[in-house]
């Protein structure tokens, strides 16, 4: 009998996916310059990992490298009033191919990550995890691997910002109004009423950050 071996994940791997998700999450908020002894003592490694995390990041446009430093890039207004928009499309055409194969199963499992966004034990970069597993899982039952992975990097693109919004009084409390609403009209099979439910839910969102860049919030 063959014995199954359980892969770990090579160092390298696991600083592109720490660096990756402080990035996505805004832990380093964008307009930050970090340099690469920083990482390597903030996550207790070599330079060599880092410098390996940051050139697969640099190619994915996470961030950008300077002289003597690595930069996060930071949006204009007018390139998250673009983000929203072509999320809005992409999403709203996600919807659309995906509720047809969205069984009551799938909408229970779906229930489960609602739940565990409930608890409030739970961090803000959890539940902003949470969140983004909620609606990619959703774009899964499209079938459709290129928009998937089009709406995953636009999410990337938009991420580092939406902790603003998981900060907010009261916000996490009406986004989960709007995604218990959107399994509704899941199961009820009503996709234009959940694709309008989904334009309001981005609108939130969309403003919040729009508020916080003109105050400078980086």
């Amino acid at each position: 009998m063959k014995k199954m071996i359980k892969k770990v994940p090579s160092i390298n791997n696991q600083i592109y996916q720490l660096l990756r998700d402080e990035i996505s999450l805004g832990e380093i908020a964008p307009g930050a310059k970090i340099t690469l002894r920083e990482m390597a003592d903030k996550f207790g490694v070599s330079t060599t990992p880092v410098r390996e995390a940051i050139r697969r990041l640099q190619a994915e446009n996470f961030l950008k490298v300077e002289q003597r430093y690595i930069s996060i890039p930071k949006l204009s207004k007018l390139e998250v009033m673009q983000l929203f928009t072509i999320r809005e499309k992409l999403e709203s055409l996600a919807l659309e191919w995906a509720v047809p194969h969205i069984r009551p199963v799938d909408v229970q499992s779906l229930r489960l990550i609602l739940k565990h966004m409930d608890h409030h034990s739970i961090s803000n970069s959890q539940w902003q995890q949470l969140n983004r597993t909620f609606h990619l899982q959703i774009y899964q039952y499209a079938n459709s691997p290129k928009l998937y992975s089009t709406i995953e990097n636009v999410w990337d693109s938009v991420n580092p910002y939406l902790h603003i919004y998981t900060n907010e009084e009261g916000f996490s409390k009406t986004s989960q109004i709007q995604h218990y609403k959107m399994l509704d009209l899941i199961e009820e099979k009503k996709v234009e009423e959940l694709i309008q439910l989904l334009i309001h839910h981005f609108d939130g969102t969309r403003q919040l950050i729009m508020n916080a860049l003109e105050k400078d919030f980086y």
